[in-house]
């Protein structure tokens, strides 16, 4: 039986490829790797491997001789620049066969994670000798480049393998996490803030939102380690560490949607950490930034609210009164107008679990009227020009509007209130931007439905127009 062609190409790869530059190579074993992944469940094990087998034996030499002498192996320039091709060779495997190419990452793992830590170690050996200014220097970068190529082989292999099922998220776990965990994010935290690397946050978001409660086990490990270190390096300003920002507020975000029980089983103090994170990013004064935050901080307070009632009235006898006032602060700073409408929706709600009832702690102030007139007396103190009588009638009235089902009527108040306020006066546009869209959505709906009367107004393959078409009203 003749063999596969692909089984050909794999055979004969190594005299092609000879002559091709690094960024070429990249790019054969990727097509190959895409080629693998049609065949068969059988053959791809098969095929995976013969492709691999230069780069295992290579990687298996330079562990052999980094045995015997790794100060003038494991660590010289050469060594640590091969290793990182084989590691970039091995992620566009990876990316291409998913959980097929399990098998092959197992033979290289154990030592990929241990040259990790080594590595780690080596770096912050040489920071703490000669300064941050030594991560520039060529044989530091290419340690640093390699950490950074583990972390990404990890994640693409994750990413992929891990949408083929449920199966294959538990094997990842058991597989993966317990070699993985200690030694990235030990030095996470281990590191000064200047060598942190914010790609290990982007594995944290990989892992959680592909392995869902699989990662559970392991969260009370990822807070102790990254959350409150990277946390003490974003919440002194607004500007510091940029990519560390948005790569961590995607961490909370993945945390919300695929682990939302597990943040509940954590200590007391690190999901304190979780709840002042939130806080954090909807005050940042960036607006995207703040956007994210809102959307996280709502999709979590509905998702406690309709989801986890029973741990509901623990978290508001910790944090209703903290996070109302931080919600309140946002909504009356003219920085943040563009965020009014998660702003005021998180609001709601929280007028909501007391006005409903479904909270009611009388001893740690929890009532209707307690939280009434906390509102009152903060409003009252932030805005000492306007009127007592006034303030209250807008309180009285938060709370009627709140039982509206459509937040629409308590926005609108809410914005009146604020136009109505000295430090609101000029441009208020970003108040209104949320009805401004649903008019225009409004406005492309009734125009596009004007012109499916006419024949030929709209073009045959119009992607605007939908199977129920016009029907919807």
């Amino acid at each position: 039986e003749p063999k596969p062609f692909v089984m050909e190409i794999i055979e004969k790869h190594t005299k092609e490829t000879e002559v091709l530059d690094e960024k070429q190579n990249l790019l054969f074993f990727e097509a190959v790797a895409w080629v693998i992944s049609a065949t068969s469940d059988v053959l791809k094990g098969e095929c995976i491997m013969g492709l691999m087998q230069q780069c295992n034996s290579t990687w298996k030499q330079i562990m052999e001789a980094a045995k015997a002498n790794p100060d003038q192996v494991l660590y010289s320039l050469d060594v640590s620049k091969r290793l990182v091709n084989i590691l970039r060779v091995n992620q566009r495997v990876a990316k291409a066969t998913g959980a097929a190419f399990t098998p092959q990452l197992m033979v290289i793992y154990q030592e990929m994670i241990q040259v990790y830590g080594l590595y780690s170690q080596r770096i912050l050996q040489e920071v703490q000798r000669c300064g941050p200014s030594r991560i520039k220097h060529s044989e530091i970068k290419a340690l640093h480049l390699y950490k950074r190529e583990t972390l990404h082989l990890v994640e693409t292999f994750v990413d992929t393998a891990a949408q083929e099922g449920e199966n294959c998220r538990k094997e990842i776990a058991e597989k993966l996490l317990g070699d993985l965990l200690q030694p990235v994010l030990s030095d996470y935290k281990n590191n000064i803030p200047d060598t942190r690397d914010c790609e290990v946050l982007t594995l944290l978001s990989v892992l959680t939102t592909r392995l869902d409660s699989n990662i559970s086990p392991v969260l009370p490990v990822i807070f102790e380690f990254v959350f409150e270190s990277t946390l003490d390096m974003i919440k002194t300003d607004f500007q510091s560490y940029p990519d560390h920002r948005e790569k961590f507020y995607e961490l909370l975000k993945a945390c919300n949607q695929h682990c939302f029980d597990g943040l509940f089983a954590l200590p007391a103090h690190q999901l304190k950490a979780y709840v002042e994170s939130l806080v954090w990013a909807f005050k940042h004064e960036h607006p995207s930034v703040a956007e994210q935050g809102l959307q996280v901080t709502y999709e979590f307070l509905l998702k406690l609210i309709n989801d986890k009632r029973e741990v509901l009235s623990d978290f508001c006898n910790l944090f209703y009164f903290s996070l109302m006032k931080e919600t309140l602060l946002v909504l009356t700073d003219t920085l943040h107008r563009s965020g009014f409408k998660f702003q005021t929706l998180i609001f709601m709600h929280l007028i909501r679990i007391v006005e409903f009832g479904v909270v009611q702690n009388p001893g740690n102030g929890l009532t209707r009227e307690n939280v009434m007139q906390s509102l009152i007396d903060l409003l009252s103190r932030s805005f000492q020009t306007v009127n007592q009588k006034q303030v209250e009638a807008f309180v009285v009235d938060l709370f009627n509007y709140c039982r509206d089902p459509k937040p629409t009527r308590f926005q609108q108040h809410m914005r009146d209130f604020l136009i109505s306020l000295k430090e609101f006066a000029g441009d208020n546009d970003p108040l209104f931007e949320a009805e401004r869209e649903e008019a225009l959505a409004r406005a492309r709906e009734l125009d596009r439905q004007r012109r499916m009367q006419v024949p030929g107004m709209i073009e045959q393959y119009d992607t605007t127009v939908t199977v129920r078409g016009g029907d919807d009203d």
